[in-house]
Order: C-alpha cells, then structure tokens, then sequence
C-alpha cells in the first residue's frame, strides 16, 4: 500500500465512499481497476472477471456500446476493489459510471471466483441501467427497486438468500417473512436489516423471471427496454406495462395467484 502522503484522495466513487487509491490502476478494455492496496494479481483478476462477465451481460440483454451514456470524460467503468475496508451491510456496490467490490486478495471476504463474480455481474448490471438513463437513478425516473434488484438477481441467478424455485420454498418465506408481494416494495427503505438479503431480494428475483421467462414471450432484452423508454422521457409505470404487457397494480395484487400458476410444487 502507498504512503498515506501517496494516496489519492479523488474517484469517481466518492459519491458513493470516500475511499482513497493508491494511484496505480489497472486498465483493461472495459474497465479501470483502482484500489487502496491490492495487488496488481488481484487488480488483474478482477478486470479478468469484470470482462468475462460485461461481454456475458452484452450478449444476455442485447445491448450496444452507444445504447450507453458515461460520465463526461470517462469512456470505461471504475472498479474499486477494496482491500483495506470491510463494509457490514454491503460486498459490492454500483453507481453512474462504476462499482465497488472486494478485491480478489481481501483477507475477509471470499476469495473463490464463484463467490466473487455474482457479485460484480449483479453490480454490472446497475452499471448498464445508470448507463442507460445517463445518471443515476433519481426520484423523477420513478422506477421500482423491486424491479431494478429483480433484474440484477435475475440475471445473475441470485446472490441472496436463495432462487425461489419452487412453492415449498416459497410458502417457506411467506410463512416467515409474511405475504407481501415484491411488487409493493417501491423504494430502499421498505427494506429493513437481513429482511432485504434472506425475502425481498429472493422475492425481487422470483417477480422478474416470471416477467422475462421465455414461455412469456418476452426476454432480458424487454426489461432493458422499460429502462430506454424511461431514459426517453415515459414514465416507469406506462413503459412496464408497455413492454411488459400487465399492469403494475395489477401485477402486485395477483403476485401469489400468478406465481402458484408458475412455479412447481
């Protein structure tokens, strides 16, 4: 690690944290690995993983390079990969142009790259919906947290508590946490402590895939296109009921009507 005079105290990610880097980062042809004190192995691993999992992201959602709006100035995405901090609540966080992610060297948390990929691919695609809107989110663009988590989870096959697959597993949650439709869930502080990690994460999944499955006829690339049309001006209501073929009211009130008719036993 650099001298605490060497350290740059500047990054994108300082909306988020104000973590200072060392200065030496590490370029691949998406990213910019920045860190406190990893190593140059562990920098380059992460931009190895970042890349596989961009290019996965690109082809599943049916994207293109100028469907992608950075910051002023900034023609890759920051990673932050963390050595020195263990933050309680949270492993990887995203915002507009970047993500932060433990590095592949920390001391305490996993190392394996089964642990460490879900991760950075479900920040990345928090990174593809503020590059899509050209910002991050904001109370004007109106759009569900169950929605953007959903799809994140979804495209990953969830980093939380587990995939719903079944209704056992379902009746199992609703017997703990309560019948609370994921749909009703509309912005981050209806999520309280572990409630977030074990039920309304699981639940966020569960509603998305049921939305882009492919018996529905609709697909990933359907959900990024309720984001283009709120990035176009419409609002979040009318472009998921547009693109999505239900209503969001009604989508919430028949949520456990929809998923008995769904999931198997």
């Amino acid at each position: 690690m650099a001298p605490a005079a060497e350290m740059v105290h500047a990054g994108s990610w300082y909306g988020q944290v104000a973590w200072p880097h060392d200065g030496n980062p590490y370029e691949s042809s998406n990213f910019v690995v920045f860190s406190d004190s990893a190593s140059v192995e562990a920098r380059q691993e992460a931009a190895e993983v970042a890349e596989r999992l961009w290019a996965e992201l690109v082809t599943e959602l049916d994207i293109s390079p100028e469907m992608l709006r950075f910051p002023p100035g900034q023609d890759k995405i920051d990673m932050f990969a963390y050595q020195d901090h263990y933050p309680q609540d949270w492993g990887g966080r995203s915002y507009y142009g970047g993500l932060l992610i433990w590095s592949a060297d920390h001391t305490e948390r996993p190392t394996d790259v089964d642990d460490y990929a879900p991760v950075i691919k479900h920040e990345l695609v928090h990174v593809i919906e503020y590059g899509i809107l050209g910002h991050d989110y904001t109370p004007q663009d109106g759009i569900d947290v169950w929605f953007s988590e959903g799809l994140a989870e979804a495209m990953v096959g969830g980093t939380s508590g587990g995939a719903i697959t079944d209704l056992d597993r379902l009746d199992d949650l609703t017997s703990e946490y309560g019948a609370i439709s994921p749909v009703s869930i509309k912005r981050y502080p209806q999520i309280t402590g572990l409630d977030g990690y074990y039920f309304h994460y699981p639940m966020f999944q569960l509603a998305v895939e049921y939305l882009i499955d492919e018996e529905s006829g609709r697909s990933p690339r359907d959900a990024i296109q309720v984001l283009i049309d709120v990035a176009g001006g419409v609002p979040f209501e009318t472009a998921f009921e547009d693109r999505m073929g239900i209503r969001l009211d009604d989508f919430e009130n028949e949520f456990f009507n929809r998923m008995s008719a769904y999931l198997p036993q």
